[in-house]
């Protein structure tokens, strides 16, 4: 899916479909410090004549889209108004979607999260769109990519000996860490202990505002980056906003995990992609064990 901004490198491409899936305040030294400014970014994409499919996005963004798609004549399909049957078993939505050409379902999609019916109905139209200009998707093909998608490090569950999980989602902004927090809420009820480590230029307060409550503890940390942020501002940041929570720090990304199995069998991982990759490849390496 096409959706990056005015300068991304996406748009040296000439591509008859894009999609825009949500805005949100993220990458904002880049994008712009509103939802506007950024919507105005990401509206980049849109070339002449494009059909271009659209997600969930608020009224103020969506009307700079909708501005810069009839400069340039092109013409948007939203997807979110497409009827959509959605249930939730462990975690993952099925979906039945009627588009304007076909039903597709009920299919399980292979992502967790219930905000994955959304992606499901935008990629489900971004194909009808793509036949549309000549390129023939199967609608077999597209029930089995929805079914057997998989997408490293987004609420990706590692099972472990003795009853005990890793749950990684790589939840680097206040949007991603809601999504988050909802499927915690929902189906971690118990609360698992959260590792936590965030980049100095995301918003690290948003994020743990929206985690915390889904989370019994905290273990603070830091990937091996410059940009990480250190654990000890981040530490300080969760005990400002839940002074009664219990927390910990641990430089050490790896022991970070170790230590948080000592807090509850269940151990969530999140609010950096370069955080989760190390994490990942601890686990495959067996090097992180509970």
């Amino acid at each position: 899916l096409f959706r990056s901004g005015r300068f991304d490198a996406t748009n040296v491409v000439p591509a008859p479909v894009g999609a825009i899936t949500t805005i949100g305040l993220d990458h904002q030294e880049q994008l712009g410090h509103t939802l506007e400014a950024i919507a105005f970014e990401k509206a980049g994409i849109i070339k002449p004549g494009m059909r271009v499919v659209l997600g969930r996005i608020a009224p103020g963004p969506r009307a700079v889209i909708e501005r810069v798609a009839a400069d340039r004549h092109a013409v948007l399909i939203d997807a979110i108004e497409a009827p959509t049957t959605t249930t939730v078993t462990d975690g993952r939505a099925q979906v039945t979607i009627d588009t304007s050409h076909r039903r597709y379902g009920p299919i399980p999609l292979g992502l967790r999260g219930a905000h994955q019916a959304d992606n499901a109905v935008v990629a489900v139209h971004v194909l009808e769109a793509l036949q549309g200009a000549g390129v023939a998707v199967p609608e077999r093909a597209i029930a089995s990519a929805l079914r057997d998608v998989v997408w490293p490090g987004r609420l990706e569950v590692y099972a472990l000996d003795g009853h005990r999980s890793v749950i990684l989602d790589a939840a680097h902004n206040p949007e991603g860490a809601d999504s988050l927090a909802d499927y915690l809420a929902l189906w971690q009820p118990d609360r698992p202990a959260l590792v936590i480590g965030v980049m100095r230029d995301k918003d690290a307060e948003g994020i743990l505002r929206a985690l915390l409550p889904s989370v019994s503890s905290v273990v603070v940390t830091a990937a091996h980056t410059p940009r990480a942020c250190e654990p000890e501002t981040l530490a300080a940041l969760v005990r400002a906003l839940a002074p009664d929570r219990h927390v910990e720090l641990e430089p050490d990304v790896q022991t970070a995990v170790t230590r948080a199995f000592a807090l509850g069998p269940t151990v969530c991982v999140a609010g950096s992609i370069v955080l989760i990759g190390e994490v990942r490849d601890a686990l495959d390496r067996r090097a992180i064990l509970p």
